[in-house]
């Protein structure tokens, strides 16, 4: 049972998860950042304290 059910899904999640982190972490890091402060009304650096 363990063999033929849970370790495909276990497989495809760590495969999930390791594909949206490259990709959110790696590729569109820069992205993210300008899309996150963009939409708050400032700039990343812009913050003391």
């Amino acid at each position: 049972m363990i063999k033929t059910t849970i370790l495909p899904v276990l497989a495809i999640f760590v495969w999930i998860s390791l594909t949206l982190f490259l990709r959110n972490e790696i590729l569109l890091k820069d992205y993210w950042v300008e899309h996150f402060f963009s939409r708050r009304g400032y700039r990343p650096g812009s913050i003391s304290g």
